[in-house]
């Protein structure tokens, strides 16, 4: 195969390789994925706030429960005391205190009952929040699942392609091979392009109608570069 024909081949072959690893770098899945993510962080997020009013209202209710029950307890002990009661004075402030007492165990019953009603609002709502994020969380799995996936093919192309690259840069003059190398780590991507109307493909600048003429005249083991961005022009 001709000099020109393997860089014509190993051109391509560069473009194929970088193409196939922004591919890998840059899949349209990935930016599912971390729109998803974000969208997920921010509901755990709501979850967990859910669940500490959730906690802090149930702490309440338990404290408020403790409390109501040392009031029925005083309550029973005012009763019994009213019941062995001789004394008329004793008689009345026990009844003032089981009245009061028993108003107060009432009101807490009441708090009570509010911040149960509380609890139970709080975990329907966060029931309902674990509810809605499952979707979102088989479909992270998914996405995950077909990253990797692509991830591993495209993996296992771009070393195909790096190898057969190699291949084909082996087979260039040493000479030839070193000045697409340093012309490819120069411009990047790859140490050639193709000239195409007039212009170099690779930094797309139009050549000079002077360095248009000198390309199409080259002699068949000349190299010719692009003034612009140096890389090695072939038809």
């Amino acid at each position: 195969m001709a000099e020109a024909e393997i860089l014509h081949d190993l051109i391509e072959a560069d473009r194929w390789l970088e193409r196939v690893r922004q591919q890998r770098e840059h899949l349209p899945e990935q930016d599912e994925f971390d729109r998803l993510e974000e969208s997920l962080r921010n509901r755990v997020a709501t979850i967990r706030e859910t669940e500490g009013a959730a906690a802090r209202v149930r702490q309440a209710y338990e404290e408020q429960a403790e409390q109501a029950e040392r009031l029925r307890q005083r309550h029973r002990e005012l009763e019994r005391a009213l019941h062995q009661s001789t004394g008329s004075r004793d008689l009345v402030a026990i009844e003032t205190e089981v009245r009061s007492v028993a108003h107060q165990c009432d009101e807490a019953d009441e708090r009570g009952l509010d911040l149960l009603a509380q609890v139970e609002d709080l975990e329907a709502a966060i029931q309902e929040q674990r509810r809605e994020v499952q979707p979102d969380l088989g479909r992270r799995r998914e996405l995950r699942e077909t990253l990797t996936a692509l991830r591993w093919s495209l993996g296992e192309e771009a070393e195909r392609l790096a190898t057969e690259r190699e291949q084909l840069s082996d087979r260039l003059p040493p000479t030839l091979r070193a000045r697409y190398e340093r012309a490819r780590v120069r411009a990047g991507v790859s140490g050639g392009a193709f000239v195409v109307d007039g212009r170099c493909d690779g930094c797309r600048l139009a050549l000079s109608p002077l360095d248009l003429d000198r390309f199409r005249r080259r002699q068949a083991d000349e190299v010719v570069e692009c003034p612009s961005c140096g890389r090695i022009l072939v038809s």
